[in-house]
């Protein structure tokens, strides 16, 4: 599961000595269970718990900037703890926009799964025919 991962983030963003770190501690792993998982249990929690009658256009897209913002500042946070030693080097100074960039594509990759649990809203009683 840790080489799936890693396989596809590393298509995206690859650095020699931060990839390999970021491997070996896990936060590709992390990273990804929070890209699958937050998007899916924010549309959870709109469409089954909040369930709001009138919902409107804005108000289901409201779920996806949210989730966008859980996810960056979840990959920021792992890759932070991750390369907390390669930060303050002077021999390393694109770290931060290794983190910058890694947080950036996770994000954009948790539109997948946002994508995937919008068959979530044909299950709510209130919702299911709303367009969006």
């Amino acid at each position: 599961m840790k080489e799936l991962f890693a396989s596809i983030i590393e298509r995206l963003v690859y650095h020699d000595t931060y990839t390999e770190v970021m491997y070996e501690g896990s936060a590709y792993t992390f990273t990804f269970l929070g890209i699958l998982l937050v998007p899916i249990l924010l549309e959870l929690i709109f469409y089954f718990l909040w369930d709001p009658i009138p919902a409107k256009f804005w108000k289901w897209m409201i779920i996806f900037p949210i989730s966008f913002i859980l996810v960056v500042g979840l990959a920021v946070w792992l890759a932070n703890d991750e390369l907390l030693e390669f930060l303050d080097n002077d021999e390393f100074p694109d770290a931060t926009s290794y983190i910058f960039e890694y947080a950036i594509w996770s994000g954009i990759l948790s539109f997948v799964p946002f994508l995937l649990g919008a068959v979530l809203k044909f299950f709510s009683t209130n919702n299911k025919y709303n367009p969006f």
